[in-house]
């Protein structure tokens, strides 16, 4: 059985980065329908995109096991996979 491949610190430090990146652009999308400010709630979406594209790009298998995480807390049926 082969072990799973440990990331580098600076790949750790990278994705790390990222999932700070992204959870500042959830806050500010918050912020964004709070005020009703549709264009920069779509800016907020479209950076948010872009984020998990990177996540994926980087670790396609970390980012589809968070996905499945949430969904199983969240109780929400999945359609499609990421």
């Amino acid at each position: 059985m082969t072990q799973p491949k440990t990331p580098s610190p600076d790949a750790t430090s990278q994705h790390l980065a990222l999932v700070q990146a992204l959870s500042g652009e959830i806050s500010s999308a918050i912020s964004a329908i709070e005020r009703n400010d549709m264009s920069d709630l779509s800016a907020r979406i479209a950076a948010q995109e872009a984020i998990c594209q990177e996540l994926n790009r980087q670790d396609p298998q970390r980012l589809q096991q968070a996905f499945e995480s949430y969904s199983s807390t969240a109780q929400i049926p999945t359609k499609h996979s990421i």
